[in-house]
């Protein structure tokens, strides 16, 4: 029987267009904004320019190890999860040891970034249990993480369209705030709120400008991400028992 083309593995050296798009973002982002903050008189500038970097680095090895194989989507998370678990902790030992966070602020900002790993994995296993190619899964986690961690250059235009509706228009701002984990991480371990720092504030963003709005604690945005991550986990499962059932039942 012919295997679906999810369950197919990958040639080998073939590069996913969706991880080449977005491992060449990531790092233009990161230089951007620690061009804006280097000699930031109030010294957050390096260390708020790596919490804002991490979420959108922390999703490209772990989404890239998922689909580097065919196979169901549990073993493409597990495997994912894992390369996952091992660079979070990485960024939290670096963030603790270059001073800003702390010890305590790295591994709030490893569990932090775990979370919202685990959430971007969550969904490309779902998309690969509903027999999307493992490319086109990865594109799709890849591009909503990076939209969540870049909240800041897409909601202005968004809250224009909302200004008669206040409620969407909250729901919005709630969104760009704690829907971004580098801007959690950074208002929650160093204090700095980073949409009124002169590296966004007026420049990227004028949301901190003209807008309320607050931060949730950083345990409620990880509890948050591992809950969804959860719920679009056992989505995904059912999908795949699913699957499998109907291809048991034509072979049958």
């Amino acid at each position: 029987m012919e295997p679906a083309e999810s369950e197919r593995p990958r040639p080998a050296g073939r590069l996913p267009w969706g991880l080449a798009a977005y491992a060449a973002s990531a790092p233009a982002l990161y230089a951007a904004l620690r061009l804006g903050m280097a000699g930031a008189p109030d010294g957050a500038g390096l260390p708020a320019a790596f919490a804002l970097a991490a979420p959108a680095l922390v999703a490209i090895l772990p989404l890239a190890r998922a689909s580097a194989h065919g196979g169901a989507a549990p073993a493409a998370l597990a495997r994912g999860a894992t390369v996952l678990a091992l660079l979070a902790s990485a960024i939290g030992a670096v963030a603790a040891a270059t001073g800003g966070f702390g010890i305590g602020g790295g591994l709030a900002l490893a569990v932090l970034l775990t979370s919202f790993g685990l959430l971007a994995l969550a969904l490309q296993c779902l998309a690969r249990a509903l027999a999307a190619p493992p490319a086109a899964a990865q594109a799709l986690a890849s591009a909503v993480a990076l939209l969540l961690a870049t909240t800041f250059f897409w909601i202005d235009p968004l809250l224009e369209l909302a200004r008669a509706r206040p409620e969407l228009r909250a729901s919005l701002v709630r969104v760009a705030v704690d829907g971004n984990p580098g801007l959690v991480a950074s208002a929650n371990l160093l204090r700095v709120d980073l949409l009124k720092h002169r590296a966004l504030y007026g420049r990227v963003s004028d949301l901190g400008a003209y807008y309320a709005y607050s931060y949730s604690p950083w345990t409620e945005v990880a509890l948050m991400h591992t809950g969804i991550a959860l719920v679009l986990a056992l989505l995904a499962a059912g999908a795949e028992a699913a699957r499998r059932l109907r291809r048991g039942r034509r072979g049958a």
